[in-house]
């Protein structure tokens, strides 16, 4: 029954970015989605407990370096669900948000920014004129009369490509505004 719930948009390993990579890097080492050697796993450190987010980028950073061989199974499959809602959605965005900005300071990598969506010059003219229309994009469609009358569309409707779109602005405006927010704060 959860699959039907529109938050479970948020519960998604990238698949498709995975697929498009070719060779993987720390960037999709998400632990709910990968297995590994346990000895291995702890010459990278283990995870960083001061970390309440991204934890799990920052080990697969660290084990690349170490010559991780990470891969992608596309038969493989796993599913991280737990119920969500709209206020748990906000929250989430809120910590994803404020912890994106350390970690971009940490790993200052510009496939860091890019891996998360950000606005950054370092992330290749291109990319940066692209993520630039979508922003402008994201702007004209993210307006209160638009995103209300998609929240009357989607409230109480299983999972479509609306509600898809409506959390997915939602959550997206959220994350980005904690993340500027969190880099204005700390130096």
């Amino acid at each position: 029954e959860l699959l039907g719930d529109p938050m479970t948009l948020f519960h998604e390993y990238p698949y498709d970015d995975a697929r498009a990579a070719g060779r993987l890097g720390g960037l999709f080492f998400w632990t709910c989605n990968v297995s590994g050697k346990r000895d291995f796993l702890l010459q990278g450190g283990g995870f960083d407990e001061d970390w309440l987010c991204y934890e799990d980028v920052i080990l697969g950073l660290e084990l690349e370096k170490r010559g991780m061989d990470l891969r992608f199974v596309p038969e493989a499959r796993a599913r991280h669900l737990h119920q969500m809602s709209p206020d748990s959605l906000s929250r989430r965005a809120v910590l994803l948000g404020e912890w994106l900005a350390p970690l971009v300071r940490r790993v200052p990598d510009p496939a860091i920014k890019h891996r998360f969506g950000l606005l950054s010059g370092d992330i290749g003219p291109r990319r940066y004129l692209r993520r630039l229309a979508n922003r402008a994009a994201f702007r004209l469609l993210d307006t209160p009369p638009l995103m209300g009358l998609v929240r009357r569309l989607v409230e109480g409707q299983r999972r479509s490509r609306l509600s898809d779109f409506y959390y997915y602005v939602i959550f997206r405006r959220i994350m980005l505004a904690a993340y500027a927010r969190a880099r204005r704060l700390t130096p």
